[in-house]
């Protein structure tokens, strides 16, 4: 303990404070989520991590000039820093994800930096959006098509296309699938051979027992080889990788709809029931697109900016329907798997998920246009919530917490019988 920082233990000791504050917060109804109980993190294994306080009377430990962050206890320890700390430093976290060591930063009074950072990408509209004489272009609403494909589509002028996912993330994505495929067949072959030379064998339908890791342990033996344990590192640090490629891309897409756009326009899928149906390859391209992740990111960040966010009802036929303005014929016959298709009333091509994305756009200039007029408005109202046949517009406004009528599920086993018959 004398060689340990002070620090660490503190932190310790508030992050749990701060698990058992937000227990009870939710449990009193001043949350909108339950959080449930804490969960005491697992010291053993690969979960490493400590927490080090910045007292802003020393030396700033970032040295950008050398690519290096001065730990306490341990120095000045090379990183690579991917972007600038803006503000003052109050902490930083050291943690361990496979065999690669990760440090992050939590800074304060950062508000007036980044205004100022990011003031030159507001843009500024005309207060009638839909008014075509000081709109002629219609500027100002993206539509986004989420794809299985790559990842999603959006479109701000109703004429050309750009997607999350390009080639090259695309490529990259597939080239560390493949690792990652070939990193599991060795340590299935390893763990097979371990369990065979210790008399585990599979059962009738070819799966191992589920106690084979206690039964391991009673033979003094660990489940995995120090080999075994270089495989999992090497499939974790993989899918580090891929998350850290998946998540810049998402950020800087929807960071671009919402600073560059005053609506974005979506479609409303249910992510649930789609995870549990269909095949189990499409389910996996779908997680892969991380639809939920876009959704959420467009929810807050519209907050952020003061933007409207449409969501068109979940029976527009956004794909089975033409975009071309004139037509508008609705493929009927359209299946899953066909990613193209001709229009037989005026024989135009459509990219499936291209056409879902104009057909958004148009859906949504739409239902803007029908909430003017019922409205008797001239300008659009920031967050204001539109309501229409086809679709809801998503108000940004702040969410309330729900009241609770009922003992939550985490607290029914901490009250005793006594305190429930009284």
């Amino acid at each position: 303990l004398t060689k340990c920082p002070r620090t660490v233990l503190t932190n310790s000791l508030r992050h749990l404070g701060t698990a058992w504050s937000n227990f009870y917060d939710g449990v009193a109804g001043k949350r909108s989520d339950d959080p449930g109980k804490p969960v005491f993190r697992k010291r053993l294994g690969k979960n490493e991590r400590a927490t080090f306080q910045v007292d802003p009377r020393h030396k700033h430990p970032i040295d950008v000039n050398n690519q290096t962050v001065s730990i306490p206890g341990l120095g000045p320890v090379k990183v690579v820093l991917t972007e600038e700390v803006v503000g003052d430093l109050s902490s930083m976290t050291v943690k361990r994800k496979g065999n690669i060591w990760l440090i992050s930063f939590s800074v304060i009074n950062v508000e007036h930096s980044l205004i100022k950072r990011n003031a030159h990408k507001f843009i500024e509209y005309p207060d009638n959006p839909t008014d075509t004489t000081l709109n002629p272009d219609r500027r100002g609403v993206a539509a986004m098509d989420l794809s299985v494909v790559s990842g999603a589509v959006a479109t701000t002028d109703g004429a050309t296309i750009f997607s999350l996912f390009n080639e090259a993330v695309l490529r990259s994505n597939e080239h560390h699938e493949q690792r990652k495929t070939k990193y599991q067949r060795v340590y299935s072959r390893k763990q097979e051979q371990l369990y065979l030379a210790h008399g585990i064998t599979r059962d009738a339908n070819g799966a191992w027992p589920k106690n084979a890791t206690a039964l391991l342990s009673k033979k003094g033996v660990k489940k995995n080889t120090r080999n075994m344990e270089k495989l999992q590192d090497n499939i974790a640090v993989l899918d580090l990788h891929e998350l850290f490629r998946k998540t810049d891309a998402i950020h800087k897409f929807t960071t671009k709809l919402v600073q560059e756009n005053h609506t974005i326009v979506v479609e409303t899928l249910m992510l649930y029931g789609m995870t549990k149906a269909l095949s189990r390859g499409f389910r996996r391209r779908m997680h892969e697109a991380c639809m939920g992740k876009i959704i959420e990111q467009l929810k807050y960040k519209c907050a952020w900016y003061n933007r409207s966010l449409i969501f068109v009802d979940q029976c527009f036929p956004s794909s089975k329907r033409c975009s071309n303005t004139a037509c508008h014929e609705k493929n009927k016959h359209l299946l899953l798997k066909d990613r193209t298709w001709v229009c037989t009333a005026c024989n135009t091509i459509h990219v499936r998920d291209e056409t879902a994305a104009f057909n958004l756009w148009q859906e949504g200039w739409r239902l803007l246009e029908e909430f003017f007029q019922q409205n008797n408005s001239n300008c659009l109202a920031a967050g204001s919530v539109v309501r229409g046949r086809q679709g809801v517009v998503f108000s940004v406004n702040p969410i309330k917490p729900k009241k609770r009528k009922t003992t939550p599920k985490s607290l029914q086993k901490t009250i005793s019988p006594l305190a429930q018959s009284g």
